[in-house]
């Protein structure tokens, strides 16, 4: 069994693919990625490059994280990741998970 996060790129994005009332607890926060950003403070010139940097975690832990899941992560396009992923890049990176993606609290609606 796999220990998933999902994210979405906006908060449009989780309105526009429910129908309206169709959510029954309050609005989830957005996750904003980072991930080229800490790439670059890193020195890390591409995806494939991190994607190299990884294979050893992939052996080891079968992430089955192939480039093309990469590059989605990093272009903010990604619905979903394996929580060990998430943590193999935190381990290739030298930095935590709020490095990873920046979140953007929704206000709860007031009850009327």
């Amino acid at each position: 069994m796999y220990n998933v996060i999902s994210m979405t790129k906006d908060s449009h994005a989780v309105a526009a693919a429910r129908p309206e009332g169709a959510h029954k607890g309050p609005p989830l926060p957005v996750l904003r990625p980072r991930l080229r950003v800490v790439m670059a403070e890193r020195g890390v010139r591409s995806v494939r490059a991190l994607y190299r940097m990884l294979e050893p975690y992939d052996r080891a832990y079968e992430l089955r994280l192939s480039l093309i899941q990469l590059h989605r992560l990093a272009n903010g396009e990604a619905k979903q990741i394996n929580v060990e992923g998430l943590c193999a890049l935190c381990a290739v990176l030298n930095c935590r998970v709020s490095d990873l993606y920046e979140v953007e609290s929704t206000p709860l609606k007031e009850a009327s």
